[in-house]
C-alpha cells in the first residue's frame, strides 16, 4: 500500500503510530536516522532524555541506556531480555534489585525517553 505524506513530520507519525515501518537499510530509514542522531547531538536537547530519580545503581542503569542512539528509541521495540544482557548490570544492582524491578525501571526509562524523543523530534519538524 501506498502512503502520502506532505512533509517529514507526517512521515514521522505515521511510524510512530506504526502505520509505516520500513527496513533498516531503506532510504527513508536512513534519512530519519540522520536527522535523529544530528538533531539530538544538539546541547539544547540534552534535557529531552528522560531521568529517573539520582539513586546510585539507577544513575548506574541510565548510564548504560545511554548508549543507545535517539533514532533506535524512537523506532525499535527493544527486547527486554536483549537489554539486559547488554547492560553491565553491577552485582550490586542485582543485590539489590529483583529481575522484576530491574525490567520495570528498564522499561519506564526507555518509555520515558521514548516520549520525550518523539515530541522533541516533532517540535523540530513544525519549524
Amino acid at each position: 500500500m501506498e502512503v502520502k505524506f506532505n512533509s517529514l513530520r507526517d512521515l514521522v507519525k505515521l511510524i510512530i503510530e506504526g502505520t509505516v515501518t520500513f527496513n533498516d537499510d531503506s532510504s527513508a530509514y536512513s534519512l530519519i536516522e540522520t536527522m535523529c542522531d544530528t538533531y539530538f547531538e544538539d546541547e539544547q536537547v540534552a534535557d529531552y532524555r528522560g531521568h529517573c530519580s539520582a539513586d546510585d545503581v539507577q544513575q548506574e542503569l541510565e548510564c548504560d541506556l545511554g548508549d543507545y542512539e535517539w533514532a533506535e528509541v524512537i523506532f525499535y521495540d527493544f527486547d527486554m531480555h536483549e537489554i539486559k544482557n547488554q547492560l553491565a548490570i553491577s552485582d550490586r544492582c542485582s543485590r539489590l534489585y529483583t529481575d522484576d524491578e530491574l525490567e520495570h525501571f528498564i522499561s519506564e526509562y526507555l518509555s520515558c525517553w521514548r516520549k520525550n524523543a518523539v515530541n522533541a523530534l516533532l517540535d523540530k519538524l513544525k519549524n
